[in-house]
């Protein structure tokens, strides 16, 4: 009769052994879900050199500089757009918001762009940061980063939040 017990000991050990597996799974699930909801709280800005005299953009100009159908600024020179890294957080809010496009459909936009030779994209830099440094540096250079990745060495030309374009 003694193997009984050892067997419900055993199942408890079982059980306690499932519930925190159970619990350790919908903490990562809280996590990985609090941390993209944490990224869509934050405005995003776009950035562009102090010396450029734009003040602010609209919509439908931010979408022309990113889909690079709009190739120079006001004073004739010809603008140099940064992206994020397409898995960044940050650039996929962008690109909804700004492309009003969803991943999959900028992958395709930028295939049947280069097939029938337009533009090419923006260039791709790695980080936020790289992001500042290069607008800070460039003087044609637009960038767009999370409002906690800028620096004074750039000026704000418009502000995102949720769904919609701010002036700066």
């Amino acid at each position: 009769m003694g193997g009984g017990r050892g067997t419900t000991s055993r199942l408890g050990r079982f059980g306690e052994i499932l519930a925190v597996a159970g619990a350790l799974v919908l903490l990562a699930w809280a996590f990985r879900h609090t941390e993209r909801a944490a990224a869509r709280t934050y405005d995003i800005l776009v950035l562009v050199n102090r010396s450029n005299p734009v003040r602010s953009l609209d919509h439908n100009e931010l979408r022309q500089i990113f889909q690079t159908t709009r190739m120079t600024w006001s004073t004739g020179e010809k603008i140099l757009p940064f992206n994020l890294p397409k898995s960044d957080p940050v650039r996929r809010t962008f690109d909804q918001t700004v492309l009003q496009m969803r991943p999959k459909r900028v992958e395709r936009f930028w295939i049947d762009r280069k097939i029938r030779g337009g533009n090419p994209p923006p260039r791709r830099l790695s980080t936020a940061s790289l992001v500042v440094t290069m607008v800070a540096r460039k003087k044609n250079a637009i960038g767009y980063v999370r409002s906690r990745s800028t620096t004074r060495a750039v000026k704000v030309v418009a502000r995102i939040r949720g769904a919609r374009i701010l002036p700066p």
